[in-house]
């Protein structure tokens, strides 16, 4: 069910999986599970995608492979102008990946992305 097409079915889904593993935090995660999804974020509503992100925060990477593949994903993402999106992001590399080099790369990279993220908002507002 959560390769449904609908975005919001796929929500509802990791929603209820969420209750139902309460007591061990939330539903089970795998490797598959969260690269699938955060490989669909875009097709997601903004609420849908900070329960991606959520999920992601909740799932530890087995190995560096793992974390450059996670970390390429969202590269793509952190471009987005939902500044929710964009700071979750940046606290999930914090979080997660700041304590390997690779992390380090990540982190460097960020901080010029949120430039480019600052700079994009200041042309909408003035």
């Amino acid at each position: 069910m959560l390769k449904s097409p609908s975005t919001e079915v796929v929500v509802a889904i990791i929603n209820v999986l969420n209750e139902i593993h309460e007591k061990e935090e939330g539903m089970p995660i795998t490797g598959k599970i969260i690269i699938y999804l955060l490989n669909r974020l875009k097709e997601f509503s903004d609420y849908g995608k900070s329960v991606i992100i959520e999920l992601a925060f909740r799932y530890e990477p087995k190995n560096e492979e793992e974390k450059i593949k996670i970390m390429n994903i969202l590269d793509s993402k952190i471009r987005s102008i939902n500044s929710h999106l964009v700071i979750s992001i940046i606290k999930l590399f914090f979080s997660s990946l700041c304590e390997s080099e690779v992390g380090y790369f990540s982190l460097s990279f960020t901080e010029e992305n949120v430039c480019q993220f600052n700079v994009s908002m200041n042309n909408v507002l003035f």
